[in-house]
């Protein structure tokens, strides 16, 4: 369903982003990403890595006591696997060119492409991020400016604290309290590795002394949670008691697919919305058109009365001068009563003295000029949408109008896919 929406805006031809570009549209049409991204911090060994490696299940990521992701790493699915660094990455993941702002960031950053389909993880995206220590480690980068930068971009963030004490580092803490302040709805807290902690007595102690800490400085503290969890094949192989120790690791794979449907219905949501605004701006501008297209209508008649009120006037110059050109003896027509008229009006004429001539053949002049010159204005002709260019904006809405339709299509796939999966359930 993801790639169904994203193929819809993306499509060469009439994606719902490049119809949106052409129409102007802000805010503009964004293709979903395909993926949900998973942001996992903590402090340095508290088994960000071993998580990554245990959900895609492949060794991916290095793990260790020692310090091994010193950058910042997207684990990613793909056909093959392979390594991408820097510029590439950024290539790769156009939604992370933010990144590209903070100085030194780019040399460290690396993704690791893995073929594996375990779970969902060609839905998913992760993120592992360097352990948090304090003392007088120099990071290459501004790394709390970083994970701030990551966690804008983030679906879920995955905050781990090890049950070994060093999840009570001054960093990590104020690390936390930031990201609550803006993030607080995607934060998961959880305890890892606690296998290692087999005695109930001592773990109750360490969730209790994590729990004090981290209440202290969020905001949501009335509805903090920190589940324990811890890789279940590393607990058979190093620990026999893991048994006792209670494990909701399976809970985090839910709140992952949990996510990832709650994106696919968001990116629905988003593009019916989307589709609608398309709609609703060419409906605009073929309304505005509309319009013009009356308004050069009135202006055409306007300015045809004003011009042919203003040949009125050399027209009355033309007889004029005939009337100056006729001499004494045209008169005599005057006998004919049809003429007679006419010849009070050039005897009144000639009856001017010539200054007066001269006045009234500028005002002529000067009044035509004039009702010229408004003429022009008042003619002038807003540009409106050709034929071809109203075919193109009924194409595009009718482009519009088949993906909502889709939309329809892809929700009833939801809901199809979630009535088999209650009755698989239920069975």
């Amino acid at each position: 369903i993801l790639k169904s929406v994203y193929d819809i805006y993306s499509h060469k031809q009439d994606g719902l982003r490049g119809i949106a570009e052409a129409l102007d549209l802000e805010p503009p049409c964004l293709p979903p990403r395909k993926r949900i991204t998973v942001l996992i911090i903590g402090n340095h060994s508290a088994g960000k890595s071993s998580f990554i490696n245990w959900y895609i299940g492949e060794h991916i990521q290095k793990v260790g006591v020692a310090i091994e992701t010193s950058g910042v790493t997207i684990i990613h699915s793909g056909k093959k696997k392979e390594s991408l660094r820097g510029e590439a990455t950024l290539q790769l993941f156009e939604h992370l060119s933010p990144l590209r702002e903070i100085p030194r960031l780019v040399d460290h950053l690396a993704t690791e492409v893995a073929s594996s389909k375990d779970r969902q993880f060609s839905l998913v995206d992760f993120v592992d991020t360097p352990g948090l220590v304090d003392g007088n480690l120099q990071y290459p980068f501004d790394v709390d400016k970083v994970l701030e930068a990551l966690a804008k971009l983030a679906d879920l963030i995955f905050v781990f604290f090890d049950p070994i004490g060093k999840s009570l580092t001054s960093r990590t803490m104020n690390v936390v309290e930031k990201l609550n302040e803006n993030h607080a709805e995607k934060i998961r807290y959880y305890m890892t590795k606690a296998d290692t902690v087999p005695d109930d007595g001592d773990r109750q102690k360490v969730l209790i002394q994590i729990t004090q800490n981290l209440t202290a400085r969020i905001k949501n503290a009335h509805a903090f949670d920190l589940p324990t969890i811890y890789i279940p094949t590393k607990a058979i192989e190093g620990n026999k008691e893991q048994g006792k120790v209670f494990n909701k690791i399976d809970d985090v794979v839910k709140d992952i697919e949990k996510t990832i449907n709650l994106s696919v219905q968001n990116s629905l949501n988003n593009l019916g919305g989307d589709c609608r605004r398309i709609i609703s701006r060419i409906d605009e501008l073929e309304r505005k058109d509309r319009e013009q297209q009356k308004k050069n209508f009135r202006a055409f008649l306007q300015g045809l009365l004003l011009r042919i009120a203003a040949y009125i006037f050399p027209l009355l110059t033309i007889a004029y001068a005939l009337v100056n050109a006729l001499d004494d003896s045209t008169y005599r027509v005057c006998n004919y009563p049809q003429l007679k008229h006419v010849c009070r009006g050039v005897s009144t004429v000639k009856a001017l003295d010539p200054d007066t001539r001269k006045y009234l053949l500028g005002g002529n002049i000067l009044t035509f000029a004039i009702l010229w010159l408004i003429s022009a204005y008042v003619w002038r002709k807003t540009a409106t949408f050709s034929k071809k260019e109203l075919n193109m904006l009924r194409e595009r809405r009718r482009k519009a109008q088949d993906s909502l339709k889709r939309q329809t299509e892809l929700y009833q796939e939801i809901s199809t896919s979630q009535s088999t999966q209650s009755s698989t359930d239920s069975t």
